[in-house]
């Protein structure tokens, strides 16, 4: 039987102090992981911020949001990375 892993090794959200000062933005794109998580304070649906943001695709913004969620749970992870 084979052991199915539970992590994903794929990051979403990524820090390049070459991309806006290192900021954590989703990975590929220039749009901070913060701005995400404030639209989706502000009543946002994911299908509203892929409408917003359609060049990131609802998938990858599913996945940076349950990313950055793991990491804030996790007192041992570097903050969204």
């Amino acid at each position: 039987m084979r052991k199915r892993s539970t992590r994903s090794s794929k990051k979403y959200i990524v820090r390049d102090p070459e991309i806006l000062g290192g900021t954590p933005v989703i990975a590929g794109t220039r749009v901070p992981i913060s701005r995400i998580l404030y639209l989706l304070k502000d009543g946002y649906t994911i299908d509203a911020i892929s409408e917003e943001y359609p060049h990131i695709g609802k998938k990858k913004i599913e996945k940076a949001i349950e990313q950055a969620i793991k990491n804030l749970e996790n007192p041992d992870a570097q903050a969204f990375l």
